[in-house]
């Protein structure tokens, strides 16, 4: 990440450092001209959140619990985030092996919140 998706994600996530950060190759429009940024996805705790820093900022923060049913598509090569509806961006482009990381990370997340309710 470079030092603005940084900062941007300490901002919005306070002193929690993310399990994992993974560079997608979903590219979004943020102000530059002919050029897109990066969305970062980064587990922190119990919420998933994807970073993107330019001239403008992106945020979205979701609930590990309201990704229940993410599952990776082979035949586009994205990662569909489920049934997040609150999201503007609900798949990512992943390699296979970055999608299997982060569902296993998403499964074993829910797993843990739903131990501590119970």
């Amino acid at each position: 990440m470079n030092a603005k998706e940084v900062q941007l994600l300490e901002n919005e996530t306070g002193d929690s450092e993310p399990h994992l950060s993974i560079r997608t190759k979903t590219r979004i429009d943020l102000g530059q001209w002919f050029r897109r940024s990066f969305v970062w996805l980064c587990l922190t705790g119990s919420e998933l959140v994807l970073v993107a820093a330019n001239r403008r900022h992106y945020v979205e923060r979701i609930s590990v619990s309201e990704c229940q049913s993410s599952y990776y598509d082979h035949a586009s090569g994205k990662l569909v985030l489920e049934p997040a509806s609150s999201l503007m961006t609900k798949s990512l482009s992943l390699s296979p092996r970055d999608a299997l990381i982060v569902l296993e990370k998403l499964l074993n997340q829910n797993k843990q919140t739903k131990e501590q309710t119970c």
